[in-house]
């Protein structure tokens, strides 16, 4: 609600959409002194998420319109599980400002108590594309509101491609993503290691399968999985499009290479490149496989599996299953 006590505090910011906010913010890179801020407070403002064994947090109050105190809080929170957003508000009937932080107190008390219902997440880091996050496909994001995913963000200069994004920009060509039962359909799929749960790919728009492994979370991150796989608007050279496949992980942050391969797949054009970045202040322990699989129809298939470089040895046999299992069947 509406503060008029200053100047701040007037926007309209919905509890919902702060706690899906401060779900997210953790998985910015670049967010870490956000954070970091968030976790330092004078001791006379601990209360409400305060009360919670692990919340990076901010708080605001101020006085209502119509008088009486709004007190509010945003914050992400970490369980054992992960981390969830959270956003509270409390209006009392006394308008005073202690009773209002009091009502949070119990919030926190209440959350704290039930952390282990809480539906928690993790961050997932995709190697494809510079920005980490799988940009290959970020054109596919509305694609449920707008129709098929239409890759046409032109280059800003006339300098030949160098990753296959800039390659599908530069060609106007269009990737339309496929869900994991079409992806099926025609014969690509990814094994599921024992211990790794399917996560829905609604939560990662363009997404064909996400899995991920949950009892190695570490700093909000658990070892991942990601199948993307998207229909070509048109039949292309698959070779010069894959003659591009190193482009993507080499651009990554401190990227160290350990291994690349321009062997096929299954018989299908592809490229296939291992290493380690930095991620948000971690190093990161990625595998990515293009394959263009097809004839009539083209498939552009990435398979990106992401761990801790710490993790390396107690994945190992999982990274392989996951690597080695993908099938690519197309016709």
């Amino acid at each position: 609600m509406p503060l008029e006590s200053s100047a701040f505090g007037q926007a309209e910011w919905f509890t919902q959409d702060q706690a899906t906010f401060a779900a997210g913010l953790s998985c910015v890179r670049d967010a870490a002194p956000v954070v970091e801020m968030m976790n330092s407070r004078v001791p006379e403002q601990q209360w409400g998420l305060g009360k919670m064994s692990d919340a990076s947090f901010e708080g605001g109050w101020g006085l209502r319109v119509g008088g009486g105190h709004e007190v509010r809080q945003v914050g992400i929170v970490t369980i054992v599980a992960g981390r969830v957003g959270v956003a509270v508000a409390a209006q009392p009937n006394s308008g005073s400002f202690d009773d209002g932080t009091a009502m949070l107190d119990a919030v926190g008390g209440w959350l704290e108590s039930h952390s282990a219902q809480l539906p928690a997440g993790h961050c997932l880091w995709i190697c494809g594309g510079s920005d980490g996050a799988g940009n290959l496909w970020r054109a596919s994001e509305s694609s449920a509101t707008k129709g098929p995913a239409v890759n046409d963000a032109l280059p800003t200069d006339s300098s030949e491609p160098t990753t296959i994004a800039e390659y599908l920009n530069a060609h106007s060509l269009r990737v339309s993503p496929v869900d994991g039962a079409a992806a099926a359909e025609v014969g690509i799929t990814v094994p599921i290691p024992a211990g790794w749960q399917t996560l829905d790919p609604a939560q990662f728009p363009g997404a064909t399968q996400v899995i991920v492994e949950p009892n190695l979370v570490e700093n909000g991150f658990a070892p991942n999985a990601v199948l993307l796989v998207g229909a070509l608007s048109r039949t292309i050279d698959p070779d010069a499009l894959m003659a591009l496949g190193f482009g993507d992980g080499r651009a990554m942050p401190g990227w160290v290479e350990r291994e690349a391969s321009d062997a096929p797949w299954l018989g299908w054009p592809s490229r296939f490149i291992r290493g380690t970045y930095v991620a948000e202040q971690l190093e990161a322990a990625v595998t990515t496989r293009y394959v263009v699989v097809g004839v009539d129809t083209q498939y552009l298939v990435q398979l990106t599996v992401t761990t801790l470089a710490s993790q390396l040895d107690a994945l190992a046999f999982d990274v392989a299953a996951i690597n080695d299992g993908l099938t690519t069947n197309g016709s």
